[in-house]
C-alpha cells in the first residue's frame, strides 16, 4: 500500500518541483527586468583598447571604459535560495588589450569578508559568465544549459587573501600538537601547503583529503597561483572546474566599497573575443556577511560586452579628403562667379 502511495505521489511531486523552479525562473527574470529598467536605460557596455589591462582595481586606465550599472536580484529558483541578496547592484567597466580582456567590478559592501577559518565564516566572491560558444543562441542565464554550456570566472576572497591569515591570532591560546607527514614539527601548525612541500620532515598531501583527492577548492597551489577560478556549467548541478585555469584577479576592499580587476584570455576554448563582437555577459556577488554561498547570491540576466573597434586610417584620412573637395569646390565657384563679373563689366 505504501510502495502505490509513493507511486501515486511521486510524478505530482516531481510536477510541482518543476513547476516551482519554473515560476521562480520567471519572477526572477521579470525582478530583473523591472530592476533594469528602472536602474538604467541601456545593457551594453564597450571595452577601451588600451595597451595593456591593468590588474591593478585603482589603476587610472580604468576611468577610460564608461560605466555599465548592473542590477543583481536574489538567486531564488533552486535550492539553495535566497529571497534578499546583499549585494543589489554591481558597476562594470571593462577594457582589453592584444591578449586580455579586463573587467572592473565594483560593490558596496559594509564588511570584509576574506578568511573561512571558522566553520560559520563565509568570503565575498564575485563571479562573470558568458556563453562557451556565442555561436550557439543565447544560452540560459542561470548556469547554462545542456548542450549549450558557458563559462564562469569566479574570485573568492579567500583565496587572494589566505596567505595572510594566521590561525594562531585567530584562535589565541590554541595549544599545537604535533601533525606527522605535515612538514612541521612538535608545537608548529601546519598550513595545508605545508603538507605538499618538501622539506627535512615527512609530508603527505594525501593528508589533507581535498587535495589529495583532487579538489580543487582545497588546492593550496591553485590558491597560490591566482584567487579566480574558472569553472563551466551546463545546467543547474553541472558546475565543474575547467582544467584550463587562465584568470587573473586581485580585489581592494576600502571604505565599505569592493573593485576587483579581472583579467582573462580573449583566446577561449572554443572562441575569441574580437573587436566589433558583442558578447552576452552576466554578473553574480556573495556577501560572505550575509552567510552567502553556493546558490545563495545575487545574480543578473544577461548583458552585453563588445569591444571597441580600432579605428582604421581611413577615418582619419577621409574627413581631411572631404574637406579638401569641399574647399576646392568652394574655389572653383568663387573663381567662377569672379570671372562672371569681369565679363559683365567689359
Amino acid at each position: 500500500m505504501a510502495n502505490a502511495v509513493q507511486a501515486a505521489v511521486a510524478p505530482r511531486r516531481h510536477f510541482l518541483q518543476k513547476a516551482g523552479a519554473a515560476l521562480g525562473a520567471a519572477a526572477l527574470v521579470a525582478l530583473l527586468r523591472s530592476k533594469g529598467a528602472s536602474a538604467q536605460g541601456k545593457a551594453t557596455f564597450i571595452a577601451r583598447r588600451v595597451s595593456q589591462v591593468p590588474l591593478d582595481p585603482e589603476a587610472p586606465a580604468w576611468q577610460q571604459a564608461e560605466a555599465l550599472t548592473v542590477s543583481l536580484a536574489p538567486q531564488a529558483v533552486v535550492k539553495p535560495r535566497t529571497y534578499d541578496n546583499g549585494v543589489k547592484d554591481i558597476t562594470a567597466r571593462a577594457l582589453y588589450d592584444d591578449s586580455q580582456v579586463g573587467l572592473l567590478l565594483e560593490w558596496g559592501d559594509k564588511t570584509s569578508n576574506t578568511n573561512i577559518g571558522r566553520m560559520l565564516n563565509f568570503r565575498d566572491a564575485a563571479a562573470v559568465q558568458f556563453p562557451a560558444d556565442p555561436s550557439k543562441k543565447v544560452p540560459y542565464f542561470a548556469m547554462g544549459e545542456p548542450n549549450n554550456p558557458v563559462s564562469i570566472y569566479h574570485w573568492k576572497a579567500d583565496w587572494q587573501y589566505s596567505p595572510a591569515y594566521d590561525a594562531a591570532a585567530e584562535f589565541k591560546g590554541m595549544v599545537a600538537d604535533f601533525y606527522p607527514n605535515s612538514g612541521k614539527g612538535p608545537g608548529q601548525i601546519p598550513a595545508s601547503a605545508d603538507y605538499g612541500k618538501a622539506g627535512p620532515l615527512p609530508n603527505d598531501k594525501v593528508y589533507v583529503a581535498g587535495w589529495g583527492a583532487g579538489n580543487p577548492i582545497s588546492d593550496p597551489e591553485l590558491r597560490a597561483k591566482t584567487p579566480v577560478e574558472k569553472l563551466t556549467a551546463a545546467g543547474f548541478g553541472s558546475l565543474t572546474t575547467d582544467s584550463d585555469q587562465d584568470g587573473q584577479g586581485k580585489a581592494v576592499w576600502k571604505d565599505g566599497r569592493w573593485q576587483l580587476a579581472l583579467s582573462i584570455p580573449r583566446k577561449q576554448g572554443q572562441f575569441e573575443f574580437a573587436p566589433g563582437q558583442t558578447i552576452p555577459i552576466n554578473f553574480a556577488a556573495w556577501d560572505g556577511g550575509k552567510n552567502e554561498r553556493g546558490g545563495e547570491k545575487g545574480v543578473s540576466t544577461w548583458y552585453f560586452l563588445s569591444l571597441e573597434k580600432p579605428a582604421g586610417s581611413s577615418v582619419f584620412v577621409l574627413p581631411l579628403v572631404a574637406v579638401a573637395v569641399v574647399g576646392l569646390l568652394e574655389w572653383l565657384a568663387i573663381r567662377g562667379l569672379r570671372k562672371r563679373r569681369e565679363s559683365q563689366k567689359s
